[in-house]
């Protein structure tokens, strides 16, 4: 990480977060360039447990449409709503607080 954030070349990088408690209210916001929507349901991030407490932002399908998922346990929320620009940054902030996301 430097002074201007993070980069990858979104071919093998990815950032390790140490572990921390998810709950209560929260935002999440980036700056996103896609490249193509080919990927069927390729991650912007996934964090999680790989198996029933992940928080992830995707594409929906192999659309550009963004999906944005909460789920613990065999509960899950998703959202999708808004594009991924493939030509140029697109901004994103997702939230959750309680049973509302955005």
């Amino acid at each position: 990480c430097s002074s201007s954030g993070i980069a990858l070349d979104g071919i093998d990088d990815y950032l390790n977060i140490d572990d921390w408690e998810w709950g209560g209210t929260m935002s999440i916001e980036l700056y996103v360039k896609m490249d193509s929507s080919t990927n069927s349901y390729g991650r912007v991030f996934d964090f999680g447990t790989g198996d029933s407490d992940n928080v992830m932002l995707l594409n929906d399908a192999t659309s550009v449409k963004i999906r944005w998922w909460v789920q613990q346990g065999s509960t899950h929320k998703q959202l999708t709503q808004g594009t991924f620009d493939l030509s140029d940054w697109s901004h994103i902030v997702v939230t959750v607080s309680g049973n509302t996301m955005k």
